[in-house]
């Protein structure tokens, strides 16, 4: 790590986060999700048409695929099968991130302004529902533009061409920043400056969204899950905060935010790939957040301390993880006493995802462990009072969710009388693409141990692939438009009308909400 300030950089990087933080305070939850509307249908239709231009009138795929040939044969761009000397993304990579996908899932909080804005439970799951069509939108550009940018600097087609990019990595110092710029250097002089603006113009929506999106998350979050917390336990449960006061430091915390933002990203230097980079600042949240919420939701025995020694103990771990990472010279001298093989390693042994996955197990006994000492002889938790449910459920919660009577046919998926022809056909798309992919992974994988493919019938797969892929990105970008435009006009009618409920504002008392309490609601018949 190193410290150098770039005054262009920073003043850049203060004026950003302003833009995206006078969006939060002007419209808080509402402007967030406007937003991140209109950034994700221009992004999707910016992408639809750069791949369309890559795939059809500036490359060819058979230049693609020459180019990807010349990767090392076990380190394949083509076969998947021969990628076990692909470093960091080797198969145990992909599993433990199947196995993260499913253990702290919903678990990111960056997005919670979305999960607690839906009307209804139905209105969540459709919702949850729409948002996961976003990756098959993303799945092919994101794939194909560095595809492209590999092609570009190394089939003999472009050679001319490629000079000036590969004059410009050259001047490059440090391999892996390089390394980092090599897809962005390569495409600055391979696409035409109008898909270059539009490139451009995505890049800054998606910053502004993304970033109003977790300064308002991540803000929220401190205040409703830790000050309020630790405050309700020290002045006791009358300690009610006033709507004005709360607001405040909602805004006080969002600030800081962004003040924390702009000065890790002034300081931080990125030395490696960035899917590890992801990984390792995910375990400071992700390595004990499962734990919280699978025992939470699932287990009546969790208790506060519980959750509290996990999260140290995940952030421990992270903390250390990104020290022994970033500065292993300095820990290969703490380790030579106690660990001489370890030390004498030119890098730390293990990458960050490998840390994420035993830092999950260490928090989730931990988690265990210490919720059944601490709550040794103390009633379980009544999860059903506090969400309702059971003998505990509303009667005036319009749109729940209702279960089906019978769990034949379609049924089985939990579609109710809630769900409309759209909503039915639109979750059968979603599992029917879930299935499909699965049984072409299964069948592959299997096909691919027992026979030799080669990698021409490869790059006929995934040429058919990426047609698939394009045609499903330009239906979905056109029904997310017109839907949520739709959707859009419903929510400022529903916003008209609506009432507001100042206790409504995340705090609880024993197993019920302060605005159950106040309105009675929620009490047992």
């Amino acid at each position: 790590m190193g410290f150098r300030f770039d005054l262009v950089y920073a003043v850049i990087m203060a004026f950003l986060l302003a833009v995206s933080l006078t969006f939060t305070f002007l419209g808080g939850q509402i402007a967030v999700m406007v937003t991140d509307f209109f950034q994700g249908i221009f992004v999707n239709g910016v992408f639809a048409v750069m791949s369309i231009f890559l795939l059809f009138f500036l490359f060819d795929w058979s230049q693609i695929m020459e180019a990807a040939a010349m990767a090392p044969a076990d380190a394949s761009l083509i076969n998947p099968i021969n990628t076990g000397n692909t470093d960091n993304f080797n198969v145990s990579y992909f599993l433990i991130q199947a196995f993260g996908a499913v253990y702290v899932f919903m678990a990111w909080q960056g997005n919670q302004g979305y999960y607690g804005a839906a009307r209804s439970p139905h209105d969540a799951r459709m919702g949850r529902l729409i948002g996961q069509l976003r990756p098959i939108t993303q799945t092919l550009p994101l794939v194909l533009l560095p595809m492209c940018a590999w092609a570009f600097l190394h089939h003999a087609d472009f050679a001319t061409e490629a000079l000036g990019a590969h004059a410009a990595l050259d001047a490059i110092e440090s391999e892996q920043i390089r390394s980092q710029l090599t897809v962005t250097v390569a495409t600055a002089h391979f696409l035409p400056p109008v898909i270059v603006g539009l490139f451009a113009a995505v890049m800054l929506a998606a910053f502004i969204s993304t970033h109003d999106t977790y300064l308002h998350a991540w803000g929220s979050i401190f205040i409703q899950d830790v000050v309020m917390s630790v405050r309700q336990n020290l002045l006791g449960d009358n300690s009610v905060l006033k709507p004005e006061a709360h607001i405040r430091l909602l805004k006080y915390s969002i600030f800081g935010v962004a003040v924390f933002l702009f000065l890790f990203s002034l300081l931080f230097s990125q030395q490696q790939d960035i899917l590890m980079f992801f990984a390792l600042t995910g375990t400071i949240y992700l390595g004990w957040a499962g734990a919280a919420i699978v025992g939470g939701l699932y287990w009546s025995r969790g208790t506060n301390a519980g959750v509290w020694c996990a999260a140290v103990i995940g952030v421990v771990l992270a903390i250390g993880g990104w020290y022994f990472t970033y500065f292993w010279e300095d820990a290969r001298q703490l380790l030579a006493g106690i660990a001489p093989d370890v030390a004498a390693a030119e890098k730390i042994p293990i990458n960050a995802q490998i840390l994420w996955f035993w830092t999950m197990v260490a928090t989730l006994v931990t988690y265990v462990v210490v919720s059944l000492i601490s709550g040794a002889g103390k009633p379980a938790f009544n999860m059903d009072q506090l969400l309702h449910r059971g003998r505990y459920a509303v009667d005036a919660e319009e749109d729940a969710a209702e279960q089906p009577a019978s769990r034949q046919g379609l049924a089985i998926f939990g579609m109710g009388k809630e769900f409309s022809f759209g909503d039915r056909m639109l979750f059968i798309f979603s599992y029917a693409y879930l299935f499909l992919v699965f049984a072409v992974f299964v069948i592959g994988t299997f096909y691919m141990l027992s026979t030799d493919v080669s990698d021409a019938a490869w790059a006929s797969f995934w040429w058919g692939y990426a047609i698939v892929m394009l045609l499903l990105t330009i239906i979905i970008t056109g029904w997310v438009a017109v839907g949520g435009v739709k959707n859009l006009r419903e929510m400022f009618v529903t916003l008209e009308t609506l009432e507001r409920d100042d206790d409504d504002d995340g705090t609880v008392v024993g197993h019920r909400s302060l605005s159950d309490i106040r309105h009675g609601v929620g009490e047992a018949e």
